[in-house]
């Protein structure tokens, strides 16, 4: 497979702007391959270097100048990359200068928006939406962003759990808080509040040492009744039918499932589920029952 080189000349606050931008897309298309990234500094400004696929290299690029981060080229030839680069960012800021200077402040305000929308920040999206003072264009690409924007927050928090296991902790939490969102509730994202919850039971499924986390899951009443049951049926299928591999995660569950708010939550949402995992639900509530110390 043939690669081309990426590099990036950014300030500190972007970088995890393009790592959630970049994460999204892998996320999006599996078939994308992105090296690890590299890293150097030139004063308060952070040089970022990654291999892609030539066959996606154009629509990254897109993307990434589109959310309003450019690459720049190095001569790796006859100059350290370092130099390089200071080369490249001066030669374009003398270009630009004036262009600069005359809609720095316009420019300024777009890409913030376009940044909260590539982070994924919903919250300040939304804020902005709602504005009654800021410029009509920002408040109407707000409006139009604010699904596009919580869905790329779950997907990277999603994707981060995924490939960085150090990190599942912050992104599970992160998952939790959009699917218990109360302003989420009432703006009816009903769908996306659902996925989040999926996704951070699918998380906890996959690393075994989470396994336990499901039983928070379960307990959680600030989260819709759906994720309550599939995290217990989840729960069953993946923790009580191995019961010689989780003692732990079971003893906890013999202590701390709240079986009462499951059986609250399951009535409402009981004809949303098949009947296998209707068998599993009720398996566990028994099996908790029986077995309560």
């Amino acid at each position: 497979m043939e690669f081309e080189i990426v590099n990036i000349l950014t300030d500190q606050k972007q970088v995890k702007i393009i790592k959630n931008i970049i994460g999204a897309l892998i996320q999006k298309n599996p078939h994308l391959s992105v090296s690890p990234f590299k890293y150097g500094t030139i004063g308060d400004n952070v040089l970022i270097s990654f291999r892609v696929d030539k066959e996606h290299h154009e629509s990254l690029i897109e993307k990434l100048a589109a959310s309003g981060i450019h690459t720049i080229k190095l001569d790796l030839k006859t100059k350290h990359p370092l130099d390089a680069a200071k080369s490249s960012a001066n030669t374009e800021t003398n270009n630009d200068k004036n262009y600069r200077n005359k809609s720095r402040s316009k420019l300024e305000e777009k890409m913030t928006v376009d940044q909260l929308i590539a982070a994924g920040d919903y919250a300040e999206v939304i804020k902005i939406a709602r504005s009654v003072t800021l410029p009509k264009e920002e408040i109407d690409l707000a409006k139009v962003s604010i699904d596009s924007t919580i869905q790329t927050a779950i997907n990277s928090a999603y994707t981060e759990a995924e490939i960085k296991k150090f990190d599942i902790p912050s992104n599970l939490e992160k998952l939790i808080n959009i699917a218990s969102d109360n302003t989420l509730k009432v703006m009816q994202k009903l769908d996306l509040i659902k996925q989040a919850g999926l996704f951070a039971i699918q998380i906890c499924i996959h690393n075994g040492d989470y396994l336990s986390d499901l039983i928070n899951i379960c307990n959680n009443n600030k989260l819709s009744g759906i994720i309550n049951v599939k995290a217990a049926i989840s729960f069953y299928d993946n923790v009580i039918l191995s019961d010689d591999l989780y003692e732990e995660e079971i003893l906890i569950a013999r202590r701390r499932l709240n079986t009462r708010w499951l059986l609250i939550a399951v009535s409402s949402v009981e004809a949303d589920l098949t009947d296998s995992e209707k068998e599993s639900f009720y398996k566990l509530i028994d099996f908790i029952s029986a077995n309560r110390s």
